[in-house]
């Protein structure tokens, strides 16, 4: 059943398939709930499948082993593990789990930081942040949306494709060359990688401020019972405050002042409660990150009721979005230019190849092309309890340098 869902659902998304996608996680996720135990040796196999795999992509600078991990067969297993994880959270025989996917998780969402791959890193911590809020695990985020938010995309305003249209204009190409530079509104549902002519679209823009606000705010709601939601959150509201000073448009900057307010009052609110307790820190210490001591007099916080108009916004445009779509819009990557297009070929290509990897393979490119790798090592190292008999009490993945 894994290996059909990899091979013949998983392989691919588009705004037509990801009802089926989600059919067919749930009913997985379903079935996991007979046998945790034999559910267990499959996602242990699994998630250390993608792990050598993500090791070889650290190590390598080749877009080959890049197009290993950075596919939909890869992070639609990332998105069932999720929800399997999520749907049975404190059963014993799964939960050795919860840290080595969140570590592989975090390490392919930081893979390539590059602007383009945005809509991979949206898509891990949607499912890490899920993963926290049913776990009572917590998992650091925030940092990676706010490095999101402060992107030079985002920061410059109005850039991109305005200034291409004035250029255009004064090098006297017109109207006509910036015609073939429209670009459609951007569906991050069923996005991995965005073309560069969306890149400097104002879509693009909006869409990484939606996508990275909206996250937070499920993040910060996550904690927003937590009686430490007062230090955890002061970190990113600090990001969010300097974004809303740095950023060149007024309405994004809006917008995170919002969220600021609004997880102000939060705090706010928890500090008030928090000091009527009889007992200190030993007192909570049988309390996980997200369980909470303090009474709270309403049923939502001012995070939880924030969140959940958000998330009914994503809804609507969700729908809005699938009423209007055509032939033409079913696939984003349609849009990308012809050296987007060759580079999406080659990842293609690639991710039809086994995932399991051998440590030392060779990830040198062809063309000596360096576009969209981290310079940067990366180390990573995963501990995780095996329930196998044909493997050690535990296992340990190292990975990067």
């Amino acid at each position: 059943m894994i290996k059909s869902y990899r091979l013949e659902i998983g392989n691919r998304c588009n705004p037509r398939s990801l009802q089926r996608i989600a059919f067919a996680v749930n009913c997985i996720s379903e079935l996991s709930g007979v046998d945790l135990s034999k559910t267990y040796t499959i996602a242990f196999v699994s998630i250390r499948d993608i792990a050598i795999a993500l090791r070889v992509a650290l190590l390598s600078k080749g877009k080959e082993e890049l197009g290993k991990v950075y596919n939909w067969e890869v992070i639609n297993l990332i998105r069932l593990w999720g929800k399997v994880l999520s749907a049975y959270p404190k059963e014993s025989g799964l939960r050795p789990l919860i840290y080595p996917y969140a570590q592989v998780t975090s390490g392919l969402m930081r893979l390539v930081p590059s602007p383009r791959n945005y809509g991979l890193r949206f898509h891990c911590a949607r499912y890490l942040i899920d993963l926290m809020g049913s776990s009572g695990v917590y998992i650091p985020v925030a940092s990676a949306l706010l490095e999101a938010l402060n992107c030079r995309e985002v920061l410059k305003g109005k850039g991109g494709a305005a200034e291409n249209a004035r250029k255009q204009k004064k090098n006297g190409r017109g109207e006509k060359g910036n015609e073939k530079r429209i670009v459609k509104p951007l569906d991050w549902r069923c996005i991995l990688r965005v073309s560069d002519n969306s890149l400097k679209s104002k879509h693009f823009r909006e869409g990484v401020v939606n996508q990275c606000l909206l996250l937070l705010t499920k993040f910060l709601s996550t904690l927003s019972r937590s009686v430490a939601l007062p230090e955890v959150a002061y970190p990113t509201l600090a990001g969010l405050r300097r974004f809303g000073k740095t950023v060149s448009t007024p309405a994004y900057s809006k917008q995170a002042r919002q969220l600021v307010r609004i997880a102000e009052e939060n705090c706010q609110l928890v500090l008030s409660l928090r000091a009527r307790l009889d007992f200190g820190a030993k007192g909570v210490a049988d309390y996980s990150c997200i369980e909470s001591p303090l009474k709270f007099t309403k049923d939502k916080t001012p995070l939880e009721e924030f969140c959940e108009k958000l998330v009914q916004q994503e809804i609507e445009e969700a729908k809005a979005f699938d009423s209007g779509l055509t032939e033409v819009d079913e696939l984003p990557e349609q849009e990308s230019d012809s050296d987007v297009e060759e580079e999406d070929k080659k990842m293609e290509a690639a991710a039809d190849r086994p995932l399991l990897l051998k440590a030392g393979s060779s990830g040198a490119d062809e063309n000596g092309d360096e576009e969209d790798v981290v310079e940067d090592r990366v180390y990573i190292a995963i501990t995780i309890p095996s329930a196998l008999g044909s493997v050690p009490p535990t296992a340990t993945f190292v990975f990067g340098s």
